[in-house]
């Protein structure tokens, strides 16, 4: 018998939902680590988050959490989950009636729209979510660079603003509210803010001036990698601040390889810094929006 039941209604959500036993259909082409990574960090929310049960098995799941795109309340996905078990022709029989469950719940709560991030041409879940109304598309990047390429390309960096006096300081990850007004490689600044903090394992580190004013920060997360935000003051771009985050960054992190997730594809000038200090563009992504 097979039932929809929404987080809030799971006794045990970690027996029904183990992660590591599904795929993530927004993004098959991943390779496995990197699907690793972002399963890890998904976080659903209990009155739109919902599992497929078929026989007492979760079969497949919609991840959600609350967003503001746009400043309109917004349900981000965080995963589209299938079964490893159940075969690719079986999918839609799960995950439609669980998507339309689903999206009518959001309407009911007067959640707006409804964001994703995707494969670039993700024919099937263009497919699956054909009966909603598209009203926003963007490409998105994922740059990545080895940690020796990049204490390469940004040796020397400190130097080369050492007529500035500065310290590079730890802050509160879990507050990036004063910096709304930095420039920033990533765009969705409010939106994605939650998505960040310290739980989830990411550090907010910024370059404090003489006169204690912070000229820049960075969001990264050392066990896996991934840089989530950089951003400078408008009055502190081009001294070279981002350059000693970044290298600060490869000498904290424990990884191997860095990313730094979501740059619009429209802006040159961030592919532009990133490609100088050794990244490449790894992922390419569709960012979504559509109208609940």
């Amino acid at each position: 018998m097979m039932e929809i039941v929404f987080f809030d209604q799971l006794n045990e959500r970690e027996d029904a939902l183990n992660l590591k036993d599904f795929i993530d259909v927004r993004f098959r082409s991943d390779s496995s680590d990197a699907l690793e990574r972002r399963i890890n960090r998904i976080a659903g929310e209990d009155n739109i988050s919902a599992v497929v049960r078929n026989d007492n098995k979760t079969v497949a799941a919609f991840i959600g959490s609350t967003n503001t795109w746009s400043g309109l309340k917004t349900i981000f996905s965080n995963g589209i989950l299938i079964s490893k078990s159940i075969d690719e022709k079986e999918w839609n029989k799960y995950l439609n009636p669980l998507l339309d469950k689903c999206i009518k719940n959001a309407k009911e709560l007067e959640y707006k729209k409804f964001l994703i991030e995707t494969d670039e041409n993700n024919t099937y879940l263009k497919s699956l979510l054909s009966g909603l109304n598209e009203i926003h598309r963007r490409v998105l990047l994922n740059y990545s660079v080895s940690k020796a390429d990049l204490l390469e390309n940004t040796k020397g960096a400190i130097k080369k603003i050492e007529r500035h006096d500065f310290k590079i300081t730890k802050g509160d990850v879990n507050n990036l509210k004063p910096y709304i007004g930095f420039m920033d490689t990533r765009p969705g600044w409010l939106s994605s803010n939650a998505s960040m903090n310290d739980k989830a394992g990411d550090v907010l580190i910024t370059v404090r001036t003489s006169f204690d004013t912070i000229s820049a920060i960075a969001v990264f997360n050392p066990e896996t990698g991934i840089i989530s935000r950089i951003a400078t003051s408008p009055l502190s771009r081009l001294h070279g601040f981002a350059s000693a985050l970044l290298e600060y960054i490869a000498e904290h992190s424990k990884t191997d390889k860095l990313i730094i997730v979501d740059i619009n594809r429209k802006n040159v000038d961030a592919d532009e810094f990133l490609k100088k200090r050794g990244f490449a563009p790894s992922t390419v992504k569709d960012e979504v929006a559509f109208e609940l």
